[in-house]
């Protein structure tokens, strides 16, 4: 996979070097530094391609996620509403917004924007781990068990360990089945 990586970035970068426009030669290292979690990297590369395209929802997107891992929410948060004024379909800028919201405890906030994402995008597991945690925290357990238990029937059984690991941290690992 890693050898993936090193090809496409000796690709973008030669398009790069070919036409320094290419803004989808930014993205894709950008998207690739992403991966790699190497996100100052991706932040500097999404801003190249934004500078090149403006009107992108993705590319703003993708900044607000870069922001996000940097920790610098404001910012994060202000990209994602201008790529979802861009495109207000794009689910993901919505979700990565609620996820925010919810790490600055803004947790009905990031209700409200989770069940507009929901109603979007019904079958992601992670809408649901995060909706149950927003109602744990808004003092809503019922809902919370009802968004777990639909996380769980959601989701892949092998990776089954990982959604039960996070409900476990909220309900406890004997509460989900009564």
């Amino acid at each position: 996979a890693n050898d993936d990586l090193d090809k496409a970035c000796v690709c973008f970068r030669n398009a790069i070097c070919i036409d320094k426009y290419h803004y989808n030669a930014w993205y894709g290292l950008g998207i690739i530094y992403f991966r790699q979690q190497k996100f100052r990297y991706a932040h500097s590369h999404f801003k190249s391609a934004l500078e090149i395209n403006g009107q992108s929802s993705v590319l703003y997107c993708y900044l607000g996620m870069s922001l996000e891992a940097l920790e610098k929410y404001d910012e994060a948060l202000e990209n994602l509403e201008i790529s979802i004024s861009l495109n207000p379909k794009n689910h993901l800028a919505k979700f990565k917004r609620a996820e925010i919201l919810y790490q600055l405890e803004q947790f009905q906030n990031a209700l409200d924007q989770l069940l507009l994402v929901k109603n979007n995008a019904p079958n992601e597991v992670q809408i649901h781990l995060l909706l149950g945690k927003v109602y744990f925290k808004l003092d809503q357990p019922k809902n919370g068990f009802e968004s777990f238990n639909i996380a769980m029937n959601l989701n892949d059984p092998k990776n089954s360990s990982n959604v039960k690991a996070i409900i476990d941290r909220y309900i406890g690992p004997d509460q989900l089945n009564e």
